[in-house]
């Protein structure tokens, strides 16, 4: 079609300086992206807990979307923990939890997002003693552009806490 258009024809430079332009955002956001990985603040939760010995069970706390992400466990290196996904503020955490023997209690929460989150980990203390903060995990620079892009991509900012117990 570009052959048998008269305007393109007349305008050479134009079809050359596009395809110059287009070649050159899509190799500069290859290397970008080759480097990069979304959903950055689950894999640094993760590896946040990687290593650590006492690594019995998390539970993943989503109270505030009621949608709890999937864990990427081949971080935290341990396939074998409990993985609890707690949406419900309503439910009985504490009685879920009494369901699992002593070595597979989860002892570690990982809270996603930070909406209401001083309630949220008041009603979990509640049900699982004292908890102190491990770290938190901030989303990456993709995850906010992705956001920025789309707002309904939710932008996670992890908290990872364990028992004190």
């Amino acid at each position: 079609w570009r052959l048998a258009s008269a305007w393109w024809q007349g305008r050479p430079g134009l079809q050359r300086g596009l395809r110059i332009w287009t070649w050159s955002l899509n190799l500069l956001l290859l290397v970008v992206l080759t480097f990069s990985y979304s959903k950055r603040s689950r894999v640094e939760a993760m590896t946040l807990l990687h290593g650590r010995t006492d690594v019995q069970g998390l539970v993943v706390e989503d109270t505030a979307e009621g949608e709890a992400p999937m864990t990427p466990l081949f971080y935290l290196g341990n396939w074998n923990v409990t993985v609890v996904p707690w949406t419900d503020p309503q439910a009985d955490l504490a009685g879920e939890l009494d369901r699992y023997p002593d070595l597979q209690r989860p002892n570690y929460v990982v809270f996603i997002g930070e909406e209401d989150l001083d309630a949220r980990v008041a009603r979990t203390e509640a049900a699982m003693g004292t908890l102190e903060l491990v770290g938190k995990a901030q989303p990456g620079l993709v995850d906010q552009v992705v956001h920025w892009l789309n707002p309904v991509n939710r932008n996670e900012v992890l908290q990872v806490m364990r028992t004190t117990r």
